[in-house]
């Protein structure tokens, strides 16, 4: 694994075989303004962008897998989120 922290939080997996290193996933973290309360505590908003050729986290393989965390009314409680849903989000957030 490769963690990569910058403006984002992003995660680089690779397997080992025999000719060297294979990239198997890949996952993106961006982080809103807000926060939001729950059981484990106080979290800033987030929206969660993965890809996996692999088995890593359990997301669906070769598949965009998009997961956000928070209250804002537009994202939460909704379970398949896809790329045009999330762009305008985190262009008000600043990416």
């Amino acid at each position: 694994m490769l963690h990569i922290y910058s403006r984002t939080s992003r995660t680089i997996a690779f397997r080992r075989d025999e000719n060297g290193y294979r990239w198997i996933g890949e996952q993106e973290i961006f982080e809103g303004r807000k926060e939001y309360m729950s059981a484990d505590g106080t979290f800033k908003e987030q929206i969660c962008l993965n890809y996996e050729v692999e088995h890593i986290s359990g997301f669906p393989l070769n598949t965009l897998s998009i997961v956000y965390s928070g209250e804002d009314k537009r994202l939460a409680a909704r379970n398949e989120l896809t790329l045009s849903d999330v762009l305008p989000i985190l262009k008000e957030w600043g990416y």
